[in-house]
């Protein structure tokens, strides 16, 4: 929209109205793309009469075999060969290994990557949902070009767990509500709510009595949720492995469980299949030069692609050192594949480990430890690391990203002597060079 009014201001001619679209793109894509072609046709001009010769293009027919592609719209159904928990039950978040089988020739992935899952909703939830709005479960909707009963629609297809600003929006024309009608016209204020509460929340705080299509209308459809990868194709050519955090939360006095993590931690066995897809991530890959240093730094789940990283390094041979930087809440409780860093530092594949556990007692009572406090702590350490030509790995949530990115710019003026304004210009010149590269979810 930016760039739309930019362009407009400085005079630029649109040869379609912009078309809004948002995860949910594919259909609208669909009618736009052919309009816009057919205007582009249109604009371009004929060829002058005799103005020279036109080549003919030259088909050449693609003869060998393509193996057929996974993608989010032809998911590879892969089957569960394990799921078991991580972390011990009285942990704050309950972490899970899934160990998933998969035909190599069908479907391949690189450590970086991620793995698209397509879940379920708990048919408990979409039986709350109607119950909340009056419906009656057989009515029969429309999505897209196939019909269904609603209450299959709400189980399998349309996102309950994920609340959209749009529906909560689209809500004040069912219900007319002083409270809800200033939630939607305070834009911070709206998303915060969407963050915190799900479709049943708003359809029972609000109750309203929609139609069967006009409330399958208004829901977005199912997005698949996006897992690091925690495997190296190099030690486990015929699986794939996820650290899988299950979310789980209260909301005036209700438990709340999230649509994936829900679906993979409580609805999904052994021996049960599972439709994925290799989301690829083309900026987050090993080095091609076995001989670079490596900085990892992860916090909770974001500790995954590391495990992957160090597999492939160990298959391959690669001589580089390894410093793993490891962030969770406790060290009893959250050490995440804690036999696996063993086994690696063992083998010498693991040169150094830097825990860093937040919530654990420190000796004097100073503040939590994270991360980017260990980094500083090793500062000296790092610098040399650096220097040395490492490259930084960073995965985990934004804010510890950019907690990270600071601690660099802190290094890089403590032991690099440089001035705040270089040593801002060092870390951006890190990530320019490709020696500081991040995943953030």
């Amino acid at each position: 929209r930016d760039l739309d009014r930019r362009l407009a201001e400085l005079g630029a001619r649109r040869l379609l109205e912009r078309v809004d679209a948002d995860l949910d793109y594919q259909p609208i894509y669909g009618g736009w793309s052919p309009a816009a072609l057919d205007r582009v046709a249109a604009e371009l001009e004929p060829l002058p009469s005799g103005g020279g010769q036109v080549r003919d293009a030259e088909i050449v027919p693609l003869r060998a075999h393509t193996q057929a592609r996974h993608d989010r719209d032809h998911p590879y159904r892969a089957r569960v060969l394990n799921n078991r928990p991580l972390t011990t039950p009285d942990a704050v978040a309950e972490v899970r290994h899934l160990v998933l089988g998969l035909d190599p020739r069908a479907m391949s992935y690189a450590p970086g990557d991620s793995i698209g899952v397509r879940f379920r909703n708990d048919p408990a939830l979409a039986t709350r949902v109607l119950a909340a709005t009056g419906l009656e479960g057989e009515s029969a909707v429309t999505l897209g070009e196939e019909s269904l009963a609603l209450v299959d629609a709400l189980a399998t297809r349309l996102e309950l767990t994920r609340l959209h600003p749009s529906l909560v929006s689209a809500w004040t024309g069912l219900r007319e509500d002083p409270s809800l009608g200033a939630l939607v016209r305070e834009g911070e204020a709206l998303r915060a709510y969407c963050r915190q509460h799900q479709v049943i929340d708003l359809v029972t705080q609000y109750p309203a009595r929609p139609q069967a299509q006009q409330l399958a209308g208004l829901l977005q459809p199912i997005q698949p949720r996006l897992y690091s990868i925690a495997s190296a194709p190099a030690e486990y050519d015929d699986e794939v492995h996820l650290a899988v955090s299950v979310l789980r939360y209260r909301v005036d006095g209700q438990d709340r469980l999230g649509g994936a993590s829900g679906f993979l931690a409580e609805r999904l066995g052994e021996g049960d299949p599972l439709d994925i897809y290799v989301a690829e991530n083309p900026a987050f890959r090993l080095p091609g030069d076995g001989d670079t240093p490596l900085i990892l730094v992860g916090a909770g789940t974001g500790v995954a692609p590391f495990r992957a990283f160090l597999q492939q390094r160990a298959a391959q041979g690669d001589r580089g050192r390894n410093w793993l930087v490891f962030g969770n809440r406790h060290f009893r409780r959250d050490f995440l594949y804690q036999t696996d860093w063993l086994r690696l530092r063992k083998a010498g594949v693991l040169n150094r480990f830097s825990p860093a556990f937040s919530r654990d007692q420190v000796p004097g009572g100073q503040r939590r430890l994270y991360v980017q406090d260990r980094l500083r702590a090793e500062g000296a350490e790092l610098w040399r690391w650096l220097a040395e030509g490492a490259r930084i790995y960073c995965c985990g949530c934004p804010a510890m990203e950019s907690a990270v990115r600071e601690t660099l710019a802190a290094v890089a003026f403590d032991q690099g002597g440089l001035s705040g304004d270089a040593a801002l210009e060092f870390v951006e010149n890190l990530r320019r060079d490709g020696r500081y590269l991040r995943d953030t979810y």
